[in-house]
């Protein structure tokens, strides 16, 4: 019981804390709540009552409250307290509450009196006891105070202002939250909107629905907010610092997370611009200097980027720090500064911040200066430059103003201030600072203001009267009687207006300011020398190398043209005019010769001569690094070979590194991105030439610079790159690795010296002189020698030991910047070039500039790193091949050749086993590597097949051009030709020459694909024998994927056979053919083997490595091999044969033919029994049956060279390689293949025209065996048939020693026409080749005469031009040359008189052209013999044939056959027309005019008398002709021809008259009559 009442007693205890607790959140809950109702309360009913008796309850039941406000400004929500003291603020009734003053209703107002002279303010002293009063004389009579008799208990007790006090309290918390600082700022902007409402602003806040009364006007701010005001000031000062110096980053982004507020008033605080707008509304209102100086100082600090107890001053602008606060911070910052400094001025200035130390206020205050002329340059805005313009003339009021008080007291003379006037004297140092540094401040910011003026009627217009006026007044004299420092801000003013791109008048306006100034330097300079003084503090040449230069230089890559231009022209200004500043960037200048000004030409509107600056920039930087090359390096570091001086490097890198940069940048976009015109190709075309020209200067310059601004232009071209990858830029990226040119690890040598030489040290490094035993010019004293042995002996050992601490101080500088020049390329260059070499995304793409840009890395890194890198980036690519995507696999395709291109036929290993590695033989990527494989090869060696072409082209020309000249040597060979000839192949056979194959390939580099060979044939095999071959049939599936619609295997096996060294590695590619011999019985397989044999065939053609010594010799060695294989082979057959025969006669079968026609290839064996049986052949001999294929491919080589190739010389080096082959293509005759034959007696053809030693023995063999082939061919018109023939016609017409037999030549007569009705030129060509040698040896035999009866008649009767010409000359050939009877020619002419009149217009201009050759070469008796067979004949077809392309050449017959004629005929012709112009029949009065004309053309002279002999003859039957009647049908058609009209008689007789008379005529001039 006693236990359980113990335990009773402990639970009741619990409960009863439980419940003392429970009771105060409920209690702190309540409170809160009221709170909130109250706050409500007076924010929506401010003036609905008169709340001034719930004040005596409210503010001390709150008093307890405040000490807690500081905690509670860290919670997320504000105080409830914090809101109705809002509440309290935000209305002017309830405001004077927080001023220790009743509240108001509307329509009332406060009852406040002037304060009494002398004392403080009742409120105020009982809120703070001691606040100071320093504002202006009378500020105390104009301050209106509440009657203390008035004021209520709360107020007296000062409790409306402990809420206040204790609310601006808040914001100094460390950790105050965004919500209660948002919520104090809002009090301080509703009580300062309240102490701005002047009687116009009442008045529309009534009209507004506001009602009237309440605290307004200055009296808030004096009464309410100036009491706290230096504490307020403070806390602000504090926020911002924090804020800006990254302390309340926390509480920014809070601030940027706050959504707007919902209560009535509330705004939104963005960073600590709130807080700075605030501070610029107070700081006209601070009534202490102290504060006014300390936030003076911390927002100065602020603005210039420093904390506010570091120093702004010391470098100027140029080197101040940068503010972390935007353009808008700046403007208030600058705002409050202005209002704080003027309120500091107002109070007395320096004298009363700093009390009796004004000299540190002065260098205080100069070095705010020169921070704040930073800001000239930064800003843009209108309210920043404003705010920064009220800031100078605020600090300029100071200066001033401390200047003038100095002067007055220490020299009793007054200063002119703000005019610019002239330095005062001073007594002491610090009144000589004083008065030096505030002489024209306020001029300076007088000028400012007018530079950055606006138009006050207008939105962000610019004051353009005053700013032109402002830039007028600045001229040389002005510059420098302002001096240094309070010229600083006006001369950044300048450089900001010189560079905006946009204002012409402006921008103009500046740059001739900044001209004048750069005269004025230059004046002050002259002025200095001739009164031989030192330079003064002020002095304006301070300003030019740390600000007029660095701003001038960086805007040289400004992206406008106009800006550049004109900073070009204030550089070419400056250089000109202080030249021993800038000695190194005089060299760009050309004062005498603009064409050729760096300055004028770079920036010019026209392009060539921007290329021609571009140009000699890029030789300037050459001739830098050529002449500064043997410099020593006095930095202690190795600068790489060609380093330039510093002199050197300020004109590489200040000026031509910004200007290459900007030109590269604007050639890489495709359009200008600042509107106007699209280029047209012209425009592109010449921007491309600048673009080439800035590449070929970056490169030179790259070359000249050290490692470390080497390295620094590399990084600053990839940074461009990582934001812009264009093809310029990854262009310039790959210039500069280019132009690398420092040493690496691997590549560094130990230097050999000659032995008494002191080392030769390299990288500028100064090397000592030789030390010799004994110099030339040392005098020969013994005995002084003798003395200074030892004396030199220690020289000697220091001289060594000197070089040898040289050697390797420089040997170690240049490894370790070898190794900080790998280690840079490997951990900076290298990482970034493979993260850009493949862009991510759902459509992935490969870029083709950051891949050569990194090949080209690679290849300047040692080769472990490149063997183990390169395939990484090639794997990258090649990954990007396997997608489904067709662009993205072009892309990366088209990259990976273009890396392999630059990486050179020796990687192609490396690609090949990329490929096999990215891209599986199976599905569509199985079609993809065989396809990238051939644009690889391709690339790497499809020029080679061009270029190979034009040379075998020019190599013919040259061969045909010198036959005549080498015809004389070639005809009587030496006797050893062919013995060094088969000395050669002996040489070549024993094995590979170390230095290729001598002269003969005309210095041909070897393959350079012979290590690829492996890795590549694997492909090729699958593309071709695989899978692959069997899926490109499909049709669906070659529609899908471009890589799958065309076999690329034979053309890159082509392209490997023209790549690889045809010496060593023709046999390996060879292998993939031999390996699928067997096959070959299929169709389809020995068509792929032929392709494939054909296309190398047109590699090796191309090869340059193929010479005449290295194709004959493998002609000759495959060709051997085969023949003995296959004569082996014919005479195991034969063997075979005649057993089968044997035992066929042994049982009474017939005997067939053992002879096998041209083509057949015997594939069966003979049983014993006599049958032909078919047996399964072993892979070995089935490929040995196929081997005719390979045979074919070398016969293919050799008939190639020999017409165009590397054989087809006349010179004795390849006879002497020939003659061996001749042999061989006797012998191939004999082949089972008509393929292998025809190309034999193709090759057999060309070799008879070559001087050969053993073409007489070979001549004969070479005949039988042609016609052993006609034989057996099947017809004429076979191919193997077509090529004996131009084969024996090459023998007969070019081999004086082969003589045919009769049989022979019967045989080939009877046989070579045999098909009589072929007509065809290409069928009967060769066959007329062999007639036409045949008849040129003159071998009569009967068979030539039947022949020849055959041709007239083909002559008359074929449709081709080219047959009937063959024809006409083989048969004018015969005429001539054959032994012909009487009755023979008779024949013959008769055969071609009774042709004349053929049907075809054709066959009878054939004739007449035969019957005008034969009158013409025949002998004259043959033809007067025989020419009344063709003169009726012609006369008759003169009028009756249809065609008048024959009736003129039948005239030209005539003619020719009157000309062959003696007189008497022409007696006798001439009395025949004569009878038969009497006669009746019109067609032979025609006939015989005309024949009259053609023989007095013939007869000329002596065809006069004719005429004159019978004139009445001719007379009369011009007139009978002339009054005629027409004549009729009847006539016409039978004197005129079927379907002719009559033709009037005159015309033929006119003509003949009108020849006779020609002639007479020629005979009376003769005669003289």
């Amino acid at each position: 019981q006693q236990q359980q009442q113990q335990q009773q007693g402990e639970q009741a205890g619990v409960q009863g804390e439980e419940g003392v607790e429970a009771e105060d959140d409920r209690s702190r809950e309540i409170r809160s709540s009221c709170l909130k109702l109250l706050a409500q309360v007076w924010l929506r009913f401010p003036d609905a009552l008169d709340y001034n008796a719930a004040w005596p309850e409210f503010l001390p039941a709150v008093q307890p409250l405040l000490p807690r406000l500081l905690m509670e400004a860290v919670a997320e929500k504000e105080p409830p307290l914090l809101s109705c003291a809002f509440a309290l603020s935000a209305s002017p009734h309830l405001l004077p509450v927080l001023g220790n003053m009743p509240s108001t209703t509307p329509g009332h107002t406060l009852p406040l009196v002037p304060a009494p002279q002398g004392s403080h303010t009742a409120n105020s002293s009982m809120a703070t006891g001691e606040a100071e009063e320093c504002g202006k004389p009378g500020q105390q009579d104009s301050q209106l105070v509440f009657p203390q008799e008035l004021l209520p208990g709360w107020a007296k007790q000062g409790l409306g202002g402990a809420l206040m006090r204790s609310c601006i309290a808040m914001l100094t918390a460390k950790r105050c939250s965004q919500a209660s600082r948002v919520t104090v700022l809002d009090m301080v902007d509703s009580i300062l909107e309240f102490a701005e409402e002047g009687p116009e602003e009442a008045k529309q806040a009534v009209l507004e629905g506001q009602s009237e009364g309440g605290l307004r006007g200055p009296a808030v701010m004096s009464l309410v907010l100036e009491p706290w005001l230096d504490e307020l000031l403070v806390a602000l000062k504090t926020i911002v610092t924090a804020a800006w110096e990254g302390k309340g980053s926390a509480e920014a982004k809070q601030s940027e997370q706050l959504g707007p507020k919902a209560k009535a008033g509330r705004k939104r605080s963005r960073g600590a611009h709130r807080e700075l707008s605030v501070l610029e509304k107070l700081g006209g209102r601070c009534a202490s200097p102290t504060t006014a100086l300390l936030l003076g100082d911390a927002l100065a600090a602020l603005v210039g980027g420093t904390t506010s107890g570091s120093s702004a001053g010391g470098a100027g602008a140029a080197r101040a720090g940068k503010s972390k606060l935007d353009e808008v911070g700046l403007a208030r910052a600058l705002g409050a500064l202005s209002s704080l400094w003027g309120r500091l001025a107002a109070a007395g200035g320096l004298k009363v911040a700093y009390g009796g130390d004004k000299a540190i206020g002065l260098d205080t205050m100069w070095r705010y200066w020169e921070t704040m002329s930073g800001l000239a340059l930064r800003l843009s805005t209108r309210d920043a430059r404003t705010s920064l313009a009220s800031a100078f003339v605020a600090a300029a009021q100071l200066l001033d103003g401390a200047s003038s008080t100095d002067a007055a007291v220490h020299e009793g003379r007054g200063v002119e201030g703000g005019e610019g006037g002239g330095e005062p004297m001073a007594v002491d140092e610090g009144a000589a600072a004083a008065s030096t540094h505030g002489c024209g401040a306020l001029r300076a910011a007088r000028l400012l203001e007018d530079l950055t003026s606006w138009q006050v009627d207008s939105v962000d217009e610019m004051n353009y009267e005053r700013r032109l006026e402002g830039y007028k007044a600045l001229n040389s004299t002005q510059w420098a009687a302002l001096g240094r420092r309070k010229a600083l801000p006006l001369l950044l003013a300048a450089h900001h207006d010189c560079r905006n791109p946009a204002d012409l008048a402006l921008r103009q306006a500046a740059s001739q300011a900044l001209e004048r100034f750069i005269q004025g330097v230059k004046q002050q300079q002259q002025q200095q020398q001739q009164m031989a003084e030192g330079a003064p503090e002020e002095d304006l040449m301070w300003l030019v190398p740390r600000v007029v230069y660095p701003q001038l230089k960086s805007q040289l890559a400004s992206p406008s043209m106009s800006v550049r231009q004109e900073h070009l022209m204030l550089l070419r200004t400056l250089v000109l005019q202080c030249p021993d500043k800038f000695p190194d960037l005089v060299t760009l200048t050309s004062p005498q010769d603009p064409e050729i000004d760096f300055y004028l030409n770079v920036a010019h509107v026209q392009l060539h001569r921007r290329s021609r600056a571009l140009v000699r920039m890029g030789r300037l930087a050459d001739a830098m690094a050529a002449a500064d090359q043997g410099l020593p390096n006095t930095g202690g570091g190795a600068g790489g070979v060609g380093a330039v001086t510093g002199g050197s490097l300020r004109c590489l890198l200040d000026i031509a590194v910004p200007l290459l940069q900007v030109v590269i940048g604007e050639g890489g976009d495709a359009k200008d991105g600042r509107g106007g015109h699209e280029r047209d190709q012209i425009d592109a075309d010449r921007e491309a030439n600048v673009v080439d020209a800035a590449m070929g200067a970056l490169g030179a310059v790259a070359r000249a610079l050290p490692w470390h601004q080497y390295d620094t232009l590399l990084s600053q071209f990839m940074r461009t790159l990582k934001v812009k990858t264009t093809k310029a830029n990854i262009r310039a990226v790959c210039v500069i690795l280019d132009a690398f040119h420092f040493p690496l690890p691997h590549n560094l040598e130990a230097p050999v010296h000659a032995e008494g030489t002191a080392p030769i040290v390299t990288a500028n490094a100064t090397a000592p002189a030789p030390a010799t035993a004994a110099g030339p010019s040392a005098p020969d004293n013994s005995k002084e020698r003798e003395e200074g042995d030892e004396g030199s002996d220690e020289e000697a050992e220091d001289t060594i030991a000197h070089s040898e601490a040289n050697t390797a101080a420089t040997a170690a500088n240049v490894e370790a910047e070898a190794a900080a020049v790998q280690r840079a390329l490997l951990q900076r260059v290298l990482p970034i070039m493979h993260r850009l070499l493949v862009q991510g995304g759902p459509s992935p793409v490969v870029r083709a500039p950051v891949a050569l840009a990194l090949v080209k890395l690679l290849r300047l890194l040692p080769s472990e790193v490149e063997r183990t890198e390169l395939p990484r980036a090639l794997q990258g690519i090649a990954n990007l091949l396997a997608d489904r995507q067709q662009r993205v696999r072009d892309d990366a395709r088209h990259v990976l050749v273009a890396v392999a291109k630059e990486l050179g036929p020796a990687y192609l290993p490396y690609i090949c086993n990329v490929l096999r590695a990215a891209l599986p033989d199976k599905g569509f990527t199985a079609h993809v590597i065989g396809y990238t494989l051939h644009a690889v090869l391709d690339a790497l060696v499809g020029k080679l097949m061009t270029t190979r072409k034009s040379r075998h082209a020019a190599a013919a020309a040259a061969a045909a051009a010198a036959a005549g000249q080498e015809a004389a040597a070639a005809a009587e060979p030496e006797a050893g030709a062919a013995a060094e000839g088969n000395e050669e192949l002996e040489e070549w056979a024993a094995g590979p020459e170390e230095e290729g194959d001598g002269g003969d390939d005309g210095g041909a580099a070897s393959g350079a694909l012979d290590d690829a060979v492996e890795l590549a044939l694997p492909i090729i095999e699958n593309e071709i024998f695989g899978e692959v071959a069997e899926a490109k049939e499909v049709a669906q599936f070659a529609m899908n994927y471009k890589e799958a619609k065309k076999v690329r295997g034979y053309e890159s096996f082509m392209l490997l056979a023209a790549g690889v060294t045809f010496k060593t590695s023709m046999e390996p590619l060879l292998d993939l053919v031999r390996a699928h011999l067997h096959r070959a019985s299929s169709p389809s397989v020995r068509n792929k083997l032929s392709q494939l044999l054909q296309h190398a065939a047109r590699g090796v053609h191309a090869n340059p490595t193929a010479g005449p010594t290295a194709l004959a010799v493998w002609v000759h060695r495959a060709l051997a091999g085969g023949l003995e294989r296959e004569e082996a082979a014919r005479e195991r057959a034969k063997a075979d044969v005649q057993g089968a025969t044997s035992a066929a006669a042994e049982h009474g079968g017939a005997v067939r033919d053992p002879v096998a026609p041209v083509g057949h290839i015997i594939q069966s064996t003979v049983s014993s029994s006599g049958k032909a049986t078919k047996r399964a052949l072993s892979p070995e001999d089935a490929a040995a049956l196929h081997e005719y294929l390979i045979m074919d491919f070398a016969l293919q080589l050799l008939h190639s060279s020999l017409r165009r190739g590397a054989l087809s010389g006349r010179s004795p080096i390849i006879l002497g390689l020939l003659d061996p082959l001749l042999g061989l293509m006797v012998r191939a005759l004999r082949c089972r293949h008509s393929g292998s034959v025809g190309l034999a007696l193709r090759c057999l053809t060309i070799l008879v025209g070559l001087p050969l030693p053993s073409l007489a023995q070979a001549s004969g063999a070479a005949g039988k065996g042609v016609t052993a082939l006609l034989k057996r061919a099947p017809n004429a018109s076979h191919p193997v048939a077509l090529e004996g023939f131009r084969l024996l016609a090459a023998l007969l017409r070019q081999c004086s020693a082969y003589q045919p037999t009769t049989a022979q030549l019967r045989f080939l007569l009877s046989w070579l026409f045999s098909d009589r009705s072929a007509e065809d030129s290409s069928e009967v060509g060769p066959a007329f080749a062999l007639l036409r040698a045949i008849l040129g040896r003159r071998l009569v035999v009967p068979e030539v005469y039947d022949v020849m009866n055959w041709v007239q008649g083909l002559m008359v009767r074929s449709h081709s031009p080219q047959v009937r010409a063959t024809c006409a000359s083989a048969l004018l050939q015969f005429l001539l040359d054959y032994p012909l009877g009487p009755r023979r020619t008779s024949e013959h002419l008769t055969f071609l008189a009774s042709n004349l009149s053929f049907e075809h217009e054709t066959g009878r201009l054939a004739v007449l052209d035969m019957v005008q050759q034969v009158v013409s070469k025949f002998p004259v008796e043959v033809t007067t013999a025989n020419a009344e067979l063709f003169l009726l004949p012609l006369v008759m077809r003169l009028v009756n044939d249809p065609a008048p392309k024959c009736r003129a050449a039948i005239a030209g017959a005539l003619r020719a056959l009157l000309a062959a004629l003696p007189t008497q005929q022409h007696d006798a012709f001439a009395t025949y027309c004569r009878q038969w112009l009497l006669g009746n029949n019109s067609a032979l009065r025609r006939a015989a005019a005309h024949s009259l004309g053609l023989l007095a053309q013939v007869e000329g002279k002596r065809f006069g008398p004719r005429l004159w002999a019978g004139p009445s003859v001719a007379t009369t039957t011009t007139a009978t002709t002339a009054s005629a009647p027409a004549p009729s049908s009847s006539h016409a058609a039978a004197g005129d021809g079927p379907g002719k009209p009559p033709v009037p008689l005159a015309a033929p007789v006119l003509a003949c008259l009108t020849r006779a008379a020609a002639a007479s005529s020629a005979s009376d001039a003769e005669g003289g009559g």
